[in-house]
């Protein structure tokens, strides 16, 4: 309510805090079919923050560097979301 964020942008970010209600979020979104695929593939692809760090407490005992995780998924995510998006233009 702080914030004048669009419906879009809130579906974003709550894909990237919980996979779940992210991607509840954006299938209820009102855009175009593509953009809700892309959407979603960077959601699934980053997976959620909670998820992250959900393995980092179940794998306690191993030296797991999260923010290095964190980037590395990020940036995954964002690259195989482009290269989705340039495909898409080309349909």
């Amino acid at each position: 309510n702080f914030l004048p964020l669009n419906n879009t942008i809130i579906s974003i970010i709550c894909g990237l805090l919980e996979l779940t209600s992210g991607t509840i979020s954006i299938s209820n979104l009102k855009i175009n079919i593509k953009y809700k695929f892309i959407l979603m593939f960077f959601t699934l692809s980053f997976s959620g923050i909670s998820i992250i760090f959900q393995s980092k407490s179940i794998l306690n005992n191993y030296n797991i560097n999260i923010k290095r995780t964190l980037i590395i998924k990020l940036m995954f995510s964002l690259i195989f979301s482009l290269i989705l998006f340039l495909i898409s233009l080309c349909l």
